[in-house]
């Protein structure tokens, strides 16, 4: 019984552990590894914040998200960069460009998903907003949560 008890106990702790949170507030992103025209690791954004927005093109979720998400985020384009992430094929490319291209500044592919792996990314839509020089975390979460008020308090907009 007691070997019971520990096998349990151990086998809850690795499923909490695997699926624990991979990123904080205020601390460094993870590693990014993705085909983009912005880099490899998306150093040649310009924008003060960078927003990666993960999602897949069949999710209705993010179908509708990101139209909703761009009403906010359009007015501050100048210091927020959108970068729709995607685990799909980068033959997909076209379509995405189609579908969602007026919504973001760029769109990215996570080939491998290490880019998903790194970042923890369990379920799509979800938005990871960090400082583009110090690749420090200021918000994350799901972009349908996020609002206008909220917004420009972390790209410090002058309202």
């Amino acid at each position: 019984m007691k070997r019971i008890i520990i096998i349990m106990t151990t086998a809850l702790l690795w499923c909490a552990s695997a699926n624990a949170q991979n990123i904080r507030l205020g601390e460094k992103i993870p590693e990014i590894s993705v085909e983009s025209i912005l880099g490899e690791q998306l150093r040649l954004i310009e924008q003060e914040y960078t927003c990666l927005i993960f999602m897949h093109s069949k999710c209705e979720p993010c179908a509708t998200a990101l139209p909703q998400f761009h009403k906010i985020a359009s007015p501050i384009s100048e210091r927020l960069a959108v970068v729709l992430l995607t685990n799909e094929s980068s033959d997909m490319e076209e379509e995405l460009n189609q579908r969602f291209g007026s919504y973001v500044t760029s769109i990215a592919f996570d080939r491998n998903k290490h880019t998903y792996r790194a970042f923890g990314i369990n379920f799509v839509p979800f938005g990871v907003i960090y400082h583009t020089k110090n690749r420090r975390i200021e918000w994350f979460g799901s972009i349908q949560q996020l609002d206008n008020a909220q917004l420009n308090a972390i790209c410090k907009t002058q309202k």
